[in-house]
């Protein structure tokens, strides 16, 4: 099940659950999708504005409305022009975690008690093997039987399964990278000042 939160027709700010297939009957009134969008932030319904990829609330005007049947009144507390600051900063950031993870997947993986190097040229030779593997079922004939770690030292590998196994560790550790970066990106949706985006780093 997702959430959608939309402009209803009636003038109120409604968060709705679908399910798989679903859709609202007018999307141009869709504020956020999680399908699309990722985990709804912390909203405050009736003062949502959509800034790029970003949900902020509109404090530029007093504005009202209702939860749990009570009557809140928000006053203004912040100008247009903060709220301008607030989303690019917040759009810098997403770039950043997209560069951060960029260099994480191109800096190096642990495996065996080592950490190897998957910079370009080292991810190359890593493919290149294993294109060759994979074609052949075997390694190629200059192989020369190890793997350099980035102390320098020499990681054996006697069989193609050692080979698979350093292998998986990077593709694992590209996961991981993935996944920490959703983590980051989903702090920086719920983000509501400066100070917080500024404390978001890998």
């Amino acid at each position: 099940m997702n959430k959608l939160l939309v402009n209803a027709p009636t003038g109120r700010q409604e968060i709705i659950v679908i399910g798989p297939g679903g859709s609202y009957f007018d999307p141009h009134r869709v504020l956020w999708d999680e399908r699309f969008d990722g985990p709804m932030p912390e909203v405050t319904l009736g003062g949502m504005l959509r800034l790029g990829g970003y949900m902020v609330v509109d404090q530029s005007t007093g504005m009202q409305h209702r939860v749990g049947g009570e009557l809140l009144f928000y006053q203004a507390a912040q100008d247009a022009s903060s709220v301008s600051k607030l989303a690019s900063a917040k759009a810098e950031k997403n770039v950043k975690i997209n560069q951060w993870r960029e260099q994480a997947n191109g800096s190096t993986f642990p495996y065996a008690g080592k950490h190897i190097a998957c910079d370009r040229l080292s991810k190359d030779d890593i493919m290149g093997t294993a294109l060759h593997v994979l074609l052949f079922n075997a390694f190629p004939d200059d192989f020369p039987g190890a793997w350099k770690a980035t102390d320098n030292s020499y990681l054996p590998m006697p069989d193609i399964a050692t080979f698979k196994a350093m292998f998986s560790a990077m593709t694992n550790q590209g996961s991981l990278n993935f996944a920490y970066s959703q983590e980051l990106k989903t702090q920086l949706a719920n983000a509501t000042t400066l100070a917080a985006v500024n404390e978001i780093v890998w």
